[in-house]
């Protein structure tokens, strides 16, 4: 409907237009023959104009579309980051590793008590979440918490979780000896909270495997 009025409008002006230029050529003596071809002439410059401004509206229409899409896909990341920090935290695995498929996860993003998905589900004994998170390549082991206290390692530890624990020291470049802002480390936290089992796993890692610190790159 609306292409239809644009169209009648242009009709309209051009039908004026070119009634004053037939009457002005008219007045100057012009030949029928040059009469025809000046009203062609301004029959092609109006539609040129035409298709100039039309070509102008949708390419404005076609950015504005692109901006609206490039604002959108950061809160897009930053809802599918929230889900995933929730799935981790109420141990849904399968959403987790749905999640996961999409490429919008950043798997080490943080929420609102900034902890990472790792943390989160190390600390809450999700071992089936915990296992799939370390099979991404850029996830962040020795993430601290920001506050610059706990690790996974360490959240594992202190929930008394030996299966998420035991994953964690057999993880490549893990920092066995990180000290919270107590000055504990997550074998000393062990000892405290009497989780004798976790206990004997850390301090095998420790001195069987020779595992410290991360090296350096």
């Amino acid at each position: 409907m609306q292409f239809a009025n644009e169209r009648s409008d242009l009709v309209d002006s051009l039908s004026a237009m070119a009634v004053k230029h037939i009457l002005k050529l008219g007045r100057e003596g012009k030949e029928p023959i040059e009469i025809a071809h000046s009203i062609q002439n301004l029959f092609h410059s109006v539609n040129k104009t035409k298709l100039i401004q039309n070509g102008r509206q949708e390419e404005a229409v076609s950015k504005q579309k692109v901006e609206t899409k490039s604002e959108s896909q950061p809160r897009k990341r930053q809802g599918v980051n929230l889900r995933f920090c929730e799935a981790c935290e109420a141990g849904d695995s399968a959403l987790a590793s749905e999640l996961l498929t999409t490429d919008l996860v950043d798997i080490n993003c943080r929420n609102e008590e900034g902890l990472s998905p790792l943390m989160i589900a190390a600390g809450e004994g999700h071992s089936t979440i915990v296992k799939r998170i370390l099979k991404e390549r850029s996830v962040d082991v020795n993430m601290v918490d920001s506050d610059g206290d706990d690790t996974a390692l360490m959240l594992s530890v202190e929930g008394g979780h030996y299966d998420c624990v035991a994953m964690l020291v057999n993880y490549p470049g893990i920092d066995l000896l990180h000290e919270d802002r107590f000055g504990e480390t997550c074998l000393r936290l062990a000892a405290i909270r009497k989780q004798f089992a976790i206990f004997e796993l850390l301090k095998t890692a420790m001195t069987g495997s020779g595992k410290r610190r991360p090296k350096a790159p």
